[in-house]
């Protein structure tokens, strides 16, 4: 087991177990609790029921919800878990345009593209790119809500999506190289953040902060094909040190920020050439 918390989102504590043979007895959170099976499976009990949770679905229990759980028949059962605490619940609500604090009517959720949403956001905190992994939750949260707690969201209606975000794009344009949030980028377009990601995603198809992330390395190629070293390049176009721009770099495009650099470093001059008669 692995439990940690998330300075990104205060009140978030994480956990990722791979369990066998092991026995949750009866007990309640003060958290919202969430959990997605990657492999294997358990057997849960809650409102006086025992079921399967099986892999790609989502338990949700409401805080201070009886709940008790076991693995199955030898059966490995690896999962990633979300406890989310009064703080981090009420910065999501207003993050997904919620007034009330949402309950689930039932613990066990069938919903393959919710439990990829929220594995993917999990893995995004535990590899420490807390930004992209919040933005991922907040998605994962609203569609969690509208489908399974049956609770309109503010700003529901049709979205001009290219309309709504340009506000936003000029923020980035203007300001990628020094840190630009969420909320700032949601504030500048009068939405929530959850009405700002949706709309970045049919527009462009990323996240806001994926955005951000495209628009400092085009700045970064920039700067390394003028001659900057990539550790200026990386500080220079935003990215908070060198070890950052390489990961970003390497995802995206293959190679190393110091392998694209060194590709420009040499000026390649036609060898003249004469006519013999």
């Amino acid at each position: 087991m692995r439990y940690w918390t998330e300075p990104a989102l205060p009140g978030l504590s994480l956990l990722r177990a791979n369990l066998l043979g092991h026995r949750y007895t009866p007990h309640v959170h003060e958290a919202l609790v969430l959990a997605v099976t990657e492999e294997g499976g358990s057997a849960f009990f809650s409102r006086g029921s025992t079921q399967r949770a099986g892999t790609g679905q989502v338990l949700a229990f409401n805080p201070m919800e009886v709940h008790a759980g076991h693995t199955v028949d030898h059966e490995i059962w690896r999962y990633r878990g979300f406890y989310l605490e009064q703080p981090a619940l009420a910065a999501l609500r207003a993050q997904i345009g919620l007034t009330t604090e949402p309950g689930f009517v039932a613990n066990g959720l069938a919903d393959p593209q919710l439990a990829r949403a929220l594995l993917s956001a999990h893995a995004l905190f535990e590899a420490g790119e807390g930004q992209a992994g919040h933005e991922m939750l907040i998605a994962a949260l609203g569609t969690l809500v509208s489908r399974h707690a049956g609770m309109p969201l503010k700003g529901a209606g049709p979205l001009h999506a290219r309309t709504v975000i340009e506000p936003a794009l000029q923020l980035v344009a203007d300001r990628y190289d020094s840190p630009v949030t969420l909320e700032q980028m949601a504030a500048a377009c009068e939405v929530t953040p959850f009405r700002l990601i949706q709309s970045f995603r049919a527009t462009t198809g990323l996240t806001p902060h994926a955005w951000l992330v495209q628009t400092r390395l085009r700045a970064a190629s920039r700067l390394l094909r003028a001659g900057m070293t990539p550790a200026d390049a990386a500080i220079t176009s935003g990215f908070c040190d060198q070890s950052a721009l390489n990961k970003h770099f390497v995802r995206c495009y293959g190679i190393t920020p110091a392998v694209y650099a060194q590709a420009y470093m040499h000026t390649y001059t036609m060898p003249s050439t004469s006519c013999m008669t």
